[in-house]
């Protein structure tokens, strides 16, 4: 997994400003048949694979949501066995974030002041899709992603010290 974030500050005036920028390709992704199909007790076999699980690249991102990847490239592992698909066959969706603050400080008169400050919570408003279900047992979430993370989310607060 790729992570890279960033601290940004900066101040011009009284103003200050600060960031976080994050940025993460998918999570891996391991695709269970959802049965103890290897009877073994623990039920963490994974499903045979028996095609292509990549689809194209260019779908619209409904098409994605629907679909993250081939489902019909995967089968119930046989009986007696723990399946044959890959440990982290597939990724997730990736993360792009943008968490900023910007805040102002007024010097009202000696031994007293006010800072005003405005913090945004995924600044840009991408959307953080979570994982597609990766479970074959279960046919009406798996390959589809159900989820997702918070929206923007736009706090704002004053200090006053004295």
């Amino acid at each position: 997994m790729i992570s890279a974030p960033r601290l940004l500050r900066g101040a011009l005036g009284g103003w200050k400003t600060t960031g976080i920028w994050s940025w993460r390709s998918g999570v891996p992704i391991n695709v269970t048949s959802g049965q103890d199909r290897s009877f073994s007790g623990v039920g963490l076999d994974r499903a045979d694979l028996t095609g292509s699980p990549y689809l194209p690249s260019g779908r619209s991102r409904g098409d994605q949501i629907s679909a993250w990847f081939n489902t019909a490239a995967f089968t119930l592992n046989a009986p007696g066995t723990f399946g044959n698909s890959p440990r982290n066959l597939l990724r997730g969706p990736g993360f792009v974030n943008l968490d900023w603050s910007i805040s102002k400080h007024f010097t009202l008169r000696e031994g007293l002041s006010v800072e005003v400050r405005g913090d945004f919570f995924n600044t840009f408003n991408n959307p953080h899709l979570n994982a597609p279900g990766s479970s074959f047992s279960s046919a009406s979430t798996f390959g589809r992603i159900t989820s997702a993370g918070d929206p923007r989310i736009i706090q704002t607060s004053m200090r006053i010290r004295f």
